[in-house]
């Protein structure tokens, strides 16, 4: 899948959705883009949008490939007419596809790393716990927040002072030494 921030009009992307409660990815084209404002009236973008934090203020209209054999790596164009507009909240990614003229066929460029990536991608979309407000995706940034302070916490320790954790082990190593002086 491609690594590409920016999202522009004729560009193919991923999207995550929930059928039937199962969560799952399309491809799609990007037709237009468009930016919502304060009260609801949306505004036609004709330049590219970062995706770097995804905007959740842009809507996207598409056209999306249909997948052809169970394999999902190769996809007709238009195979589904949609006129709704999406929130980039569900975008998950951009894959690389190569039309073939002689099947009249679009075929995913490394199948195999950009099926994995998609479906990691779509696990991320999924709740953490069933019924849960959060996906999997918002409790893992948060663990590594949580991870990040600590990190930092601990990089800011003065040097000499030793935690709790620091204390015991030294006691039960001294304990260990300890006994085996008792012992001899």
């Amino acid at each position: 899948m491609s690594t590409k921030n920016v999202l522009q009009v004729g560009d193919d992307f991923a999207m995550a959705f929930e059928d039937a409660g199962k969560h799952v990815a399309w491809i799609g084209r990007c037709n237009q883009l468009y930016r919502k404002r304060q009260r609801g009236a949306l505004v036609e973008l004709r330049e590219p949008v970062c995706l770097d934090d995804l905007p959740t203020d842009v809507m996207v209209s598409a056209s999306w490939y249909g997948c052809k054999d169970e394999s999902r790596c190769v996809y007709e164009f238009d195979a589904a007419i949609d006129r709704k507009l999406w929130s980039l909240e569900h975008y998950i990614g951009s894959p690389c596809l190569e039309y073939n003229a002689n099947s009249r066929l679009f075929h995913l460029t490394n199948p195999t790393e950009t099926l994995a990536a998609l479906d990691a991608a779509v696990l991320q979309t999924a709740p953490a716990k069933p019924g849960a407000k959060r996906t999997r995706g918002e409790e893992a940034e948060i663990l590594e927040k949580k991870r990040q302070q600590q990190s930092a916490q601990w990089d800011e320790r003065p040097v000499g002072v030793s935690t709790g954790n620091e204390r015991a082990a030294r006691a039960g190593r001294m304990s260990a030494s300890a006994r085996l002086q008792l012992s001899s």
